[in-house]
């Protein structure tokens, strides 16, 4: 990219807003929005546009035009120092939705309706353009989708709150995790209505029915909000696009994309907009990625982030409507079931004074900010945390404190000495000793964070002016709360029982990947994993079957490496059937013993927090029938769950270049490690090397290609406006590449992209990133997973599946 500016996913993300006027004006943000302003802006940002408050829309009351409050469901600040503002409170409200706006409906009207008695003025920015509502038929809107809303909004309130309704299309595609890298808001439309084969997009192929949803122009279901979503993504980024795809769910969102009327971009300086290369990948074809348990503290901090609940609420609201707010699903048909992702900031227990809910990056903090990029840089989990370590004692010396432990050899005692360091540098002013901060505090479920009806903002407390009741300004732990979030969580994550079971899958894991790989043993494996799962159910060992069920899909998606080169068809997986009937068995009897037992929240967490509660709540009744039920509901899940499994273990099979992920290295740390998908395309890209399992989808229709050749015609003049450009069969032949991963991206994909940058530009002779000859290389995917996650979106019933008995 010699004479492009590089694309950055920040400035992308704050872009829109500036040119937003909410000056004087109450703000509400649903969570897909609340989680790009805590990801991408941060609240000094919204504020400084002028906002007399920022609110949570889904806890939207009466009270949020009122003083500054710091309460469980939302964070509100009066605009300026003095509170004053020159609008009166509740006149003017900006509404900011990532949902369709049919589906957040009820919160909408709430939200006006609370200040019936002031508001005069109502606008609606919908990150969800106006044609894709037009395509969506659970809308029930046409071509004029937005006008059409405000007037059925108009009708639904009340005679005596008449405001003037807006309806706009703001692009809000970004939650940038750093300048290259981003995933779609987790409670966004598109990331909970995308769907293929049942469970979210890109983990299984799609079916008839999605096929047909998807067919003709202008496609209806979730895939093509998906196609709405990557395209506008790439239209906030500043580039024109070319798509490859990897994998049919892929193919099918690109051939939505590439059809869509964008825009046309205008140029900068009399240059051409850059070309970004989108090679959009299904999730299925690497499965070994985001279900590995690496020793690296970002990747057990990923998987402890709390799951949305306000995505849940979304599901079940969703579901009570009939898949859309006003009662219908497009046709009469079964609502449509939405997937719940993590949202893209974690958060840390902080034990200041009493346990404080923090984010672990700030993006109005650019030293918070170097500091989570300087983590994810760490290749190996022992550099992480001594890195942690140091800033612990840099800022307990500038607060002229003093450390209450010696720093000792050992892992262990590393982390020993960074749980003490967290509890010094917590300590309030003249409070006495420090809350100790446990192995056991993690950052998986703050519920001070959310209010009872889910809808909690999460937005990053670091506003000038800002003083939040608890702790107070003078406290060390305010003026150092992104090293205490980063080392709390690190502390969380890496000690306690959850760090012992995750200790416990990694171990499984190598000896899976050994015995599949390097020695063939399917047999002796099915063994283990059966063994496994039953010590499990028995509570013999720190793994749980939820443990099991995450490790399943590492294991099917490695029979691509192990398979024999000839092999093809439906059998083709890495068990014989009778040794994939006793596993399935295996885990349906544990499935069932631990829905009876105390501890099924942990034994099951895998499984999505609906299902598993309706499982629970049919096995306990009283009788023999809700047992049988949920005999019967655990059987249909799990089958579904090892027949997309059986698509994971062929999905590579059919790949030229792609097919092997495993390398091996006899003389290395490990005879056998995995190299990422991402990070071999990455390679590719940087290395100029043909990959020939993408196919490339036409980016223009005939009539842009008649423009295009007349164009041609008028030499450098049509050059500069699209005609006569030479065409690219590869995407590093793009001025940047946008590797898009349909189903999700996890944290060690990024840290293993990342490090392939850093060597190609070693090698090139470079310093930094931007020195590397090849184009651009920028990650994004649906949302940032775990392994628990992976597990969670494959574990639902197929559809039309028939129910047997375990």
């Amino acid at each position: 990219m010699a004479h492009f500016e590089r694309l950055d996913a920040y400035e992308a993300s704050r872009r829109p807003f500036l040119d937003v006027d909410i000056a004087g004006s109450l703000v509400y943000l649903d969570a897909g929005a609340g989680e790009v302003a805590s990801t991408s802006l941060g609240l000094s940002f919204v504020l400084g546009l002028g906002a007399q408050n920022v609110c949570s829309l889904e806890g939207a009351s009466a009270r949020d035009a009122l003083a500054a409050t710091v309460s469980a469901a939302r964070v509100t600040t009066p605009r300026g120092t003095s509170g004053a503002s020159d609008t009166p409170p509740g006149s003017s409200l900006t509404l900011f939705v990532t949902r369709l706006v049919t589906d957040a409906h009820a919160h909408i009207v709430r939200a006006v309706t609370a200040h019936a008695a002031t508001v005069r003025s109502v606008t609606i920015f919908s990150s969800v353009s106006e044609h894709a509502h037009a395509c969506q038929a659970a809308t029930e809107l046409g071509a004029e989708a937005f006008s059409e809303y405000a007037a059925m909004l108009k009708d639904d309130l009340q005679a005596s709150c008449t405001p003037t309704l807006t309806v706009r299309h703001l692009p809000m595609h970004v939650c940038a995790l750093d300048a290259s890298t981003c995933v779609l808001p987790a409670a966004s439309a598109a990331a909970g209505l995308a769907r293929s084969g049942g469970c979210a997009a890109g983990l299984s192929p799609p079916d008839a029915r999605d096929m047909s949803a998807a067919d003709g122009e202008g496609g209806q279901g979730g895939c093509a909000l998906l196609a709405h979503e990557v395209a506008g993504l790439v239209q906030q980024l500043g580039a024109k696009m070319e798509v490859w795809a990897l994998g049919p769910t892929s193919q099918m969102v690109a051939a939505e994309a590439v059809q869509l009327p964008l825009p046309l971009l205008p140029e900068l300086l009399g240059r051409p907009t850059p070309t970004l290369g989108v090679i959009l990948i299904d999730r299925f074809y690497d499965l070994v990625s985001p279900c590995s348990h690496g020793d690296h503290p970002l990747d057990a901090i990923m998987a402890a982030t709390p799951r949305g609940a306000a995505a849940s609420e979304f599901a079940a609201a969703r579901a009570s409507s009939g898949g859309s707010a006003f009662g219908s699903s497009g046709g009469g048909g079964a609502p449509t079931p939405v997937c719940e992702w993590r949202p893209a900031q974690p958060l840390a227990i902080v034990p200041v004074a009493s346990p404080v809910p923090m984010e672990l990056s700030n993006p109005g903090d650019r030293a918070a900010m170097g500091r989570v990029a300087q983590l994810v840089a760490c290749k190996k989990g022992r550099d992480a945390l001594t890195l942690l370590r140091r800033w612990l004692k840099e800022s307990i010396r500038a607060e002229r404190m003093t450390p209450s432990v010696r720093p000792k050899a050992g892992v262990a005692e590393l982390i020993n000495e960074i749980a003490s360091l967290v509890s010094d540098l917590s300590r309030p002013p003249d409070a006495g000793p420090a809350l100790p901060c446990t192995k056991t505090a993690d950052a998986s479920a703050p519920s001070e964070r959310r209010s009872s009806s889910g809808g909690g903002l999460q937005l990053p407390l670091s506003t000038p002016g800002f003083t939040p009741s608890t702790p107070s300004s003078g406290c060390p732990a305010l003026r150092h709360r992104g090293v205490l979030a980063l080392a709390a969580a690190a502390v969380g994550a890496s000690g306690g029982a959850a760090a012992h079971r995750w200790e416990a899958a990694g171990t499984l894991e190598r000896s899976a990947l050994a015995m599949l790989v390097q020695a063939g043993d399917t047999s002796g494996l099915a063994s283990i994993l059966i063994e496994a799962v039953g010590s499990a159910s028995a509570g013999r060992g720190p793994l749980r079957v939820s443990d099991v069920l995450q490790i399943l899909p590492y294991v099917y998606s490695l029979w691509g490496d192990a398979a024999p080169p000839q092999a093809s068809g439906d059998s083709c997986v890495p068990f014989s059937q009778q040794e994939e009937r006793d596993l399935l068995q295996a885990v349906g009897k544990a499935t069932m013993a631990s829905l009876a037992n105390d501890d099924w929240a942990q034994q099951l967490d895998c499984f999505p927090p609906g299902t598993l509660a309706q499982l629970r709540g049919m096995c306990v009744q009283q009788g023999g029938e809700g047992r049988k039920a949920a005999q019967k509901e655990a059987r249909a899940i799990l089958q579904a769950f090892f027949t997309r499994l059986g698509h994971v273990a062929r999905a590579r099979l059919s790949l030229p270049s792609l097919r092997s992920l495993s390398v091996v290295d006899m003389f290395g740390d490990a005879p056998v490690t995995v190299m990422p998908l991402l990070r071999r395309l990455a390679r590719a890209c940087t290395q100029r090397t043909d990959i020939p399992d993408l196919v490339q989808t036409a980016s223009s229709g005939a009539l842009s290609g008649l423009i295009s050749k007349g164009l041609a015609g008028f030499g450098r003049l049509g050059g500069m406006m699209g005609g006569g450009t030479q065409k690219r069969t590869q995407p590093w032949q793009c001025d940047a590449v946008l590797i898009f991963m349909v189903g999700g991206i996890s944290a060690s994909e990024v840290r293993g992209v990342r490090s392939e940058l850093e060597d190609a530009v070693q090698k090139q002779g470079g310093e930094g990133e931007g020195v590397a000859s090849g184009p651009q290389i920028m990650l994004a995917g649906t949302a940032l997973v775990s392994p628990r996650d992976v597990a969670c979106q494959l574990l639902v019933r197929k559809r039309g599946a028939a129910i047997g008995a375990v």
